[in-house]
């Protein structure tokens, strides 16, 4: 969860190459930029904003958008949120005026065109979920991610007809506040479409508060997954949060809400499963028949029993397998079987 791995220069370029020049154009061709506002956005920095790590891509914005927007803040992005929900005739006077102060983005967003230019051409957004290689949501580890192209025979190329389906890709910086970075490479997120239209909302991340996916050297979580009795079936809890920005990340995604859907199913089966047999059935299945049936690894057992990943690093690759992996770890520290542990 949270965690993605950088891609090497060469996919970069070819993501520059894809966008660069017909962003260009949108810039030089708009109406609504002045020519002092088009003279911002160098060739230089239209491939530094598609191609830079989220760190100096975020000082690049700041420096543009300062030169934009006189006295340009993000501390009052919040007001400016607020604002932007309400109908305009119910703006107060302050609202209107930060409404107006900021109505360039609207302009940027309309020339950056993340939504025409990426989202909705097949062709770019399919590559680029593809070499991104996550397929599993970024955010909640719950469902698949997968990019699906149609087989195609006898020579045919791909094309928009044989493209299936794909991720959403979510705007670590909102694209409506930051619209600069709306196409840039390390500011789209694969991930479900739960967490990225409803869960997350408009959330307002930033570097000090939350996890950024690809500034994140630890390919899983420090909190933990546990199980508490509820009536007569198990729910699921969180329990360890110490690091206050996977805290925020858990709450602004809702995470808890979202896996107590899993109560009533992949819970209460382990849970269940552990209760009946009182861990001698599976401690007797895993260590005895399967290792002695098949030559293959401890890893293999476990991905066949239970769908998921047994190995920490392992766990962004399949479903739920933190949640199963930290029960099935709290199972064996109750009832003393072994599920979790090293090779043998």
């Amino acid at each position: 969860m949270w965690y993605l791995k950088k891609v090497n220069s060469g996919v970069l370029d070819i993501h520059v190459e894809k966008l660069k020049n017909s962003l260009a154009k949108r810039i030089k061709d708009s109406e609504k930029l002045t020519e002092e506002q088009k003279s911002i956005f160098t060739d230089d920095r239209l491939v530094h904003l598609l191609r830079d790590e989220p760190q100096p891509l975020y000082d690049l914005h700041l420096e543009i958008m300062k030169e934009l927007i006189p006295e340009y803040d993000e501390r009052e992005f919040n007001r400016l949120r607020t604002a932007n929900h309400k109908i305009e005739g119910k703006r107060t006077a302050e609202e209107k005026l930060i409404v107006e102060k900021y109505s360039l983005l609207k302009t940027l967003l309309e020339v950056f065109g993340y939504n025409k230019v990426l989202s909705k051409s097949k062709s770019k957004s399919y590559w680029l979920t593809r070499v991104k290689e996550q397929e599993v949501c970024t955010y909640c580890n719950r469902q698949y991610t997968f990019t699906v192209i149609k087989d195609l025979k006898n020579g045919k190329r791909e094309n928009d007809d044989s493209r299936i389906a794909r991720p959403a890709l979510d705007h670590w910086f909102p694209e409506s506040l930051y619209p600069i970075m709306s196409l840039s490479f390390y500011n789209l997120i694969p991930s479900c479409t739960i967490c990225n239209s409803s869960a997350k909302g408009d959330a307002l991340f930033n570097f000090g508060t939350h996890i950024h996916p690809y500034l994140n050297d630890k390919p899983n979580p420090t909190f933990k997954f546990g199980y508490l009795p509820n009536g007569k079936r198990w729910t699921v809890d969180f329990i360890d949060v110490t690091d206050v920005k996977e805290k925020q990340m858990l709450d602004d995604f809702h995470l808890r809400e979202l896996y107590h859907c899993h109560d009533n199913l992949e819970v209460s089966e382990l849970l269940n499963l552990a209760l009946k047999n009182n861990g001698t059935y599976l401690d007797r299945l895993f260590k005895n028949v399967l290792l002695d049936f098949a030559p293959t690894t401890k890893e293999e057992i476990y991905r066949m029993l239970f769908g998921t990943e047994m190995l920490p690093d392992n766990q962004d690759k399949r479903p739920l397998s933190k949640l199963k992996h930290d029960l099935l770890e709290e199972i064996g520290n109750v009832y003393g079987v072994n599920i979790v542990g090293k090779n043998e």
